[in-house]
């Protein structure tokens, strides 16, 4: 397996264990609401929300409105955290701010190769 595989084998991962621990330190109620949600009416698995992190967004902001936004951010505090990067608060949509995370760890780790 090369290098670049397990790096986006451990940022999967992360993103799905941030997400999943963001929601379940919410109550198991509203983990189990949010991920029925996902799967049954919008037909979304975890696998697209890792492909598409957009459809996450989408899918919190239907059924949180502007409280998505924080959970947004408290997934992405997670997730660096799990990655051992900084977290740092930038401007945009989910999904951009996903990459700035994603990007971060790829210089992290190519850091740590070196």
């Amino acid at each position: 397996m090369n290098d670049s595989a397990t790096l986006e084998e451990q940022f999967n991962k992360a993103f799905e264990k941030s997400v999943e621990q963001t929601l379940q330190s919410l109550g198991t109620s509203v983990y189990t609401a949010v991920m029925f949600h996902l799967e049954r009416a919008q037909g979304v698995s975890t696998k697209d929300i890792l492909k598409d992190p957009k459809i996450f967004s989408e899918a919190l902001q239907k059924i949180f409105a502007s409280g998505a936004k924080i959970i947004e951010d408290k997934v992405l505090q997670e997730m660096s955290r799990e990655l051992g990067i900084d977290y740092e608060k930038t401007h945009g949509t989910f999904d951009q701010k996903v990459s700035v995370v994603h990007s971060a760890a790829s210089k992290r780790a190519a850091i740590l190769l070196n």
